[in-house]
C-alpha cells in the first residue's frame, strides 16, 4: 500500500520522490488540510479505503499501514 501512497504523492501532487519516505510526516511534506482531504479522496478511489483519522504528524508508513488495515476490512453492514 505504501507504493500506492508514494505514486499518488509524486504523480498527483508533484512531490519530490526524494522527500517521500516512509518516515516523512504529512506536515514534513507541507500538506495542508485541503490537500490532505484531496489525498483522502484519491486514496479512497485507488485503494478502496476511506481514511479520516490522520493528523499532520502521521508518517507515510503509518498511513500505509492504516490503508492496508481499512482496505482489508469488509464493509460494515448497513442496518435500517
Amino acid at each position: 500500500m505504501y507504493d500506492v501512497l508514494f505514486n499518488v504523492l509524486t504523480s498527483e501532487f508533484g512531490l519530490d520522490p526524494d522527500t517521500v519516505t516512509p518516515r516523512a510526516t504529512l506536515e514534513n511534506l507541507d500538506l495542508d488540510s485541503l490537500t490532505m482531504a484531496e489525498l483522502g479522496v484519491i486514496l479512497a478511489e485507488q485503494a478502496g479505503a476511506l481514511i479520516t483519522d490522520v493528523s499532520p504528524n502521521t508518517t507515510l508508513e503509518e498511513l500505509a499501514e492504516l490503508l492496508e488495515t481499512k482496505a482489508a476490512r469488509p464493509p460494515a453492514a448497513v442496518t435500517v
